[in-house]
């Protein structure tokens, strides 16, 4: 029996389809031949057959720790480093499951999306990966195998990193948002209240006390600029009266060496220092006028 199977080894190339080499692989996982089994599948691959699900099967049951391994058939070596027959045969099927668990990797991906406010996974605690695993399980009704080989996936493509990346900008852009609206708030807040303690708003804080003061503020500063204006005009004319020797004093006066302008002149300008005296306040609200003297 042993000679038929190593004769089938030998004329490996003889065979044309994959069930001629799913017939010898299984022959090979009966007597516990991995190398063999390892031997055929690399051939498979590098002439380009396709392994189909009874391939991946029949190599299934050699993927054990426990199976004691049978080296009694001769197989072909190129030379080549290689991993030990076992360890191959579990990257092999690992390979398999790990594709096929990615067929279901869409239903994950819109589970976290639909949940993403609620999962609590950065992508290395493997706490939160236990429970994440568990809560797929759950809604989603896969395999736990297949959720861990998917999770694997998203890892790689750094699925978590990415959204938990989004979720805290959205984060910092809700609370920068209620922040500036907190500020815009106390900023009302703030300018409502110099309004209401104002010290121009004298009577109930209304517009219409505030043009009451501006109209009397305005009418005093008009009646100060007339006095300036009449006093400056009556000094003008003393100036010229003089420049042109008519001067004009009372006779008796000169004689007594007491030179007295004209009453209403003095008259003029003692009401125009009165009312400048009492009206200084007016440069507290228009402070860009020059004061004249």
């Amino acid at each position: 029996m042993n000679n038929d199977l190593q004769s089938n080894i030998n004329n490996i190339n003889n065979l044309t389809n994959i069930n001629e080499f799913n017939n010898l692989i299984n022959e090979c996982v009966m007597r516990h031949e991995m190398i063999a089994v390892v031997y055929i599948y690399d051939y498979i691959i590098l002439n380009k057959y396709k392994p189909n699900i009874d391939t991946y099967t029949l190599i299934n049951k050699l993927h054990s720790k426990t199976i004691k391994e049978n080296r009694s058939l001769i197989i072909p070596d190129n030379g080549k480093r290689k991993l030990e027959p076992r360890r191959r045969i579990h990257k092999i099927m690992k390979g398999y499951n790990y594709s096929q668990a990615l067929k279901n990797k869409d239903i994950v991906i819109k589970y976290i999306n639909n949940n993403i406010n609620t999962i609590n996974y950065d992508g290395k605690n493997n706490k939160q990966a236990r429970v994440l695993i568990n809560d797929i399980k759950l809604n989603c009704n896969l395999s736990i195998t297949d959720i861990r080989f998917i999770i694997v996936y998203l890892n790689r493509q750094q699925f978590f990193i990415k959204n938990n990346t989004n979720t805290n900008l959205n984060k910092n852009i809700t609370n920068n948002m209620y922040k500036k609206h907190n500020t815009n708030l106390q900023s009302n807040s703030s300018i409502i209240t110099i309004i209401n303690t104002n010290p121009i708003n004298k009577s109930n804080n209304t517009l219409n006390d505030y043009q009451n003061d501006i109209t009397s503020v305005s009418n005093t500063f008009n009646d100060y600029q007339n006095d300036i204006t009449r006093v400056n005009t009556k000094l003008k004319d003393i100036r010229n009266d003089k420049m042109n020797g008519n001067d004009k004093m009372n006779g008796n006066d000169k004689m007594n060496g007491n030179d007295k302008m004209n009453e209403n002149v003095k008259k003029d300008i003692t009401i125009s220092t009165v009312n400048s005296n009492n009206n200084m306040n007016i440069y507290k609200f228009f402070p860009k006028i020059k004061h004249k003297t």
